[in-house]
């Protein structure tokens, strides 16, 4: 008597995997972005950009919301991974059945890259075997980026970008003035509540954000996002920050701005913003010397800027 277990016709087999299949990953990214390029330099850094398809949204022209890219992201932002996994698992030996997985928040993109490549060195991320300390910490990093960092950045980004964008509408009833009380509001918050924050983190940690001796995926992040403001000794011609504040107050900050700008500045990257910086100089000139001091250390008086 046969002791194999009776199975009805109607289940199907257990899926296989497909050999000799590759997964294709293509990261939708607009390099105006510094989420974007926070990604981009953390795949440049671990050698493994050529892995990705990188498919740049044209906003100009509205690539943004376009039926295709909505049925990606509804929320119209970017980056956006989609990695196509074609016949990872598959039923009745069809290799053709693929299954995507859309990521579209930069913090698990980033996680999910060194997860996939095993980053755990430099601009990556540590291993949770090898060092669980250090890896939850750069992991909740990364989860409090938006509540710390980037929300620092956007109450003092906000107010420039509408200001810019309505400023060449050509009806000036349309246009949106720079609120320059405002701004200097804004910038006096993030400066009290947001940044004292990160230069806490960094003099504990060694000038990183996280415990180690190397920077991880979260000091990349964190320095897109603060380095954009820079001011120090740049000429009021350099279109590759807002120059908008001095980081003086903050020495470790300032110090692990400069140390990572080596690293992490890239011109062909920054092409994309620096049309959107001159935009912002010619509609709102004023907000490019907000940071200006006479030599006294003493803010000007004058038309142009106002009492930081």
């Amino acid at each position: 008597m046969s002791l194999t277990p009776f199975l009805p016709p109607s289940i199907p087999p257990p899926p296989r995997i497909a050999k000799n299949k590759m997964s294709t990953i293509t990261i939708y990214v607009n390099w105006a972005s510094q989420p974007c390029r926070s990604v981009r330099r953390i795949c440049d850094l671990n050698g493994i950009t050529d892995k990705i398809n990188w498919k740049i949204i044209d906003f100009k022209n509205s690539e943004h919301l376009s039926e295709s890219f909505l049925k990606i992201n509804q929320a119209r932002t970017v980056p956006v991974l989609v990695e196509t996994s074609p016949g990872i698992f598959t039923q009745d030996n069809n290799d053709d059945v693929s299954t995507e997985l859309i990521l579209n928040e930069s913090p698990a993109i980033a996680q999910y890259l060194c997860d996939k490549f095993n980053l755990t060195g430099k601009f990556g991320i540590p291993c949770v075997k090898a060092n669980p300390l250090a890896h939850y910490q750069v992991i909740n990093a990364l989860h409090n980026h938006h509540n710390v960092v980037r929300v620092a950045s956007m109450e003092v980004l906000t107010l420039w970008r509408v200001s810019a964008f309505t400023g060449i509408k050509p009806d000036p009833k349309d246009r949106i003035p720079l609120d320059l009380e405002k701004l200097k509001e804004r910038i006096g918050f993030v400066q009290t509540n947001h940044y004292p924050l990160i230069e806490n983190k960094l003099r504990a940690n060694n000038g990183w954000l996280c415990s180690g001796n190397n920077p991880t995926v979260a000091d990349v992040f964190a320095w897109m996002e603060l380095w954009q403001f820079t001011k120090g000794d740049r000429s009021d011609d350099d279109l590759n920050t807002f120059q908008m504040i001095d980081y003086e107050q903050f020495p470790f900050i300032s110090a692990w701005l400069k140390k990572l700008e080596v690293v992490l500045f890239d011109e062909k990257l920054w092409e994309a913003s620096r049309g959107f910086i001159q935009l912002g100089r010619i509609v709102v000139p004023q907000a490019a010397i907000l940071a200006n001091k006479n030599r006294n250390g003493n803010e000007k008086v004058d038309n142009t800027a106002v009492d930081m």
